[in-house]
């Protein structure tokens, strides 16, 4: 793997720190784990597009049941991420990132099956689903709970909520922002 340190310019470097949550020593720490996440005896560098399965083994993401909608999401490609795409990644998702920004990211995750801008019902028995699974909870219970669930939310009885709508519920959740964090 050599140095990271000869992996990025100065501007490359400036670019990271002005764009995400992360220090020089933080984005070069990010490179060693975006390096590990690459096939035994396979070359990885910056240039470099992991699948959507590599990322996906991200300790910080392996235990993750929304770790195919994370990856799939700050991918720039289907074929998956550069690291670019990988420090985007990481950076919602850090600590010091704002509710504002982890608001959306998780609008997005809940929009993810159908990716149409609203959540549906649909959609939010796919993340209970998700969430709690099959065989914790029975499929009538999920349906029972996400129609509770969306008949408090959907203000304005379009049955769909909008970001407006989501933001109100991550509002009423005082950890959301610290629960929605994970380091590298």
């Amino acid at each position: 793997m050599g140095n990271t340190i000869e992996k990025f310019s100065k501007e490359e470097i400036k670019e990271f720190e002005l764009n995400t949550f992360f220090s020089k020593g933080e984005i070069y720490d990010l490179y060693k784990e975006w390096c590990k996440l690459g096939d035994e005896g396979e070359t990885v560098d910056k240039t470099k597009v992991l699948t959507i399965k590599q990322v996906q083994n991200l300790k910080a993401l392996v235990n993750n049941p929304f770790k195919e909608e994370i990856v799939s999401l700050f991918a720039s490609s289907s074929k998956g991420q550069t690291f670019s795409d990988f420090v985007d990644m990481c950076s919602a998702f850090h600590p010091r990132a704002s509710h504002k920004v982890k608001e959306q990211v998780a609008f997005y995750i809940f929009d993810y099956p159908t990716s149409d801008g609203a959540i549906s019902i649909a959609d939010l028995e796919h993340i209970l689903t998700k969430m709690v699974g099959e065989k914790n909870m029975s499929v009538e219970d999920i349906t029972k709970v996400t129609k509770a669930m969306f008949k408090e939310a959907d203000l304005d009885n379009s049955e769909e909520l909008s970001i407006t709508e989501f933001s109100r519920i991550t509002n009423r959740v005082p950890d959301f922002a610290k629960r929605f964090s994970f380091r590298v």
